[in-house]
């Protein structure tokens, strides 16, 4: 049972992003602030983030608080919880998320001792609950994973709550045509890509049928490599192939006609865009959700990079192209899984004055 809803009040939300772990955790907990300050809240980001990822949630309107030390150094906790303290919280119901997969049961309990309520985000199955409020995981089939009975007060579990920022939401209306033969490609593997797998898809890419396709290869703000990038692009002499550095992805989306990409939070912006993906897993974590958006034929995913080459890309890019029937599947199940209301539903629950 919930009771009566409440305004919200500061909303603290403890993430990192880098080279070596990506952008996904701020990303998808970016859906969430967004729709926090809509209702009225206030929103700071705290973490080991890079510069250009603090911009922008600065330029969103959310305050970023860099820390120098990530938990489990002591001192990560120490200044999250004097950060609650003093924070001048503007009224309402105050909350501190909490996404990272090195938040354990003792990082979560020192965050309940400020006396704001506590929300953590996982993507896996866990034998054992933990002291939050509420836990969510947004991922795929969530609620059938062996969870453990109680793993927060509220469990919220499943592609129910799956969180999309603003920018993608606000993009619902779109009409989609689905070509003969897709000519417009984008590239995207992942904020950071650390082993950059990028210049090996799109050397591939370059040698085969894709080459005469409109290329966008988006370069994501964590990413180290965009002189290698840049040379290899140079090189090529691909006159349709254009690397984007802080473009604007739901506008390239909007004006791809496929894509390839890595797994991880993206697949879920795809998904609601509409946009039918060749998928390569970079990362442990993005196994699970890619092979289940696989089996739900929402993308084609072809397993994890280790066992591919570029030239496999390539060739599952080239066939994908020619394959409208197979684009318009992937469509329509990407729709079914994505309804864009996610992250309105978890802020809907945190605002219940009584948790139960």
């Amino acid at each position: 049972m919930v009771k009566a809803a409440v305004v919200p009040g500061t909303l603290i939300i403890r993430a990192d992003a880098g080279s070596n772990i990506g952008v996904g955790h701020v990303m998808r907990c970016l859906a969430l602030a967004q729709v926090w300050r809509m209702r009225g809240g206030a929103v700071v980001f705290v973490g080991d983030i890079p510069a250009d990822v603090s911009r922008s949630l600065q330029q969103e309107g959310m305050r970023v608080c860099i820390l120098s030390t990530v938990y489990p150094d002591p001192n990560d906790l120490k200044s999250v919880e004097r950060l609650a303290t003093n924070l001048e919280v503007v009224g309402g119901l105050s909350w501190i998320v909490a996404d990272g997969y090195n938040f354990d049961c003792s990082y979560l309990e020192g965050l309940k001792k400020t006396g704001l309520r506590v929300m953590n985000l996982g993507d896996f199955a866990y034998q054992s609950g933990f002291p939050s409020d509420i836990f969510l995981n947004q991922g795929l089939g969530a609620a059938t994973l062996h969870h453990a009975t109680l793993l927060g007060k509220v469990s919220l579990l499943g592609e129910r709550y799956r969180m999309i920022r603003r920018e993608f939401v606000l993009r619902r209306d779109l009409q989609r045509t689905i070509p003969e033969q897709a000519s417009k490609l984008m590239v995207m593997m992942g904020g950071a890509d650390s082993r950059n797998v990028t210049s090996d898809i799109v050397s591939a890419l370059a040698k085969g049928p894709c080459k005469e396709m409109d290329i966008c290869v988006v370069i994501g703000p964590a990413n180290r490599h965009v002189s290698k990038l840049e040379a290899l692009a140079a090189s090529l002499r691909m006159p349709r192939l254009q690397l984007l550095i802080g473009a604007d992805i739901h506008e390239v989306m909007a004006q791809s006609e496929m894509a390839v990409s890595a797994g991880g939070s993206s697949l879920g912006e795809l998904a609601y865009m509409g946009v039918p993906s060749v998928v390569v897993i970079v990362a442990d974590n993005q196994e699970q959700e890619s092979r289940r958006f696989g089996e739900l034929g929402a993308v084609r995913c072809l397993g994890c990079w280790e066992d591919l080459d570029g030239a496999a890309v390539a060739d599952a890019c080239a066939s994908l192209a020619m394959d409208k029937i197979a684009r318009r599947n992937m469509v329509e199940a990407g729709k079914r899984i994505v309804d864009g209301c996610g992250a309105d539903r978890v802020v809907d629950c945190m605002l219940q004055e009584e948790l139960e």
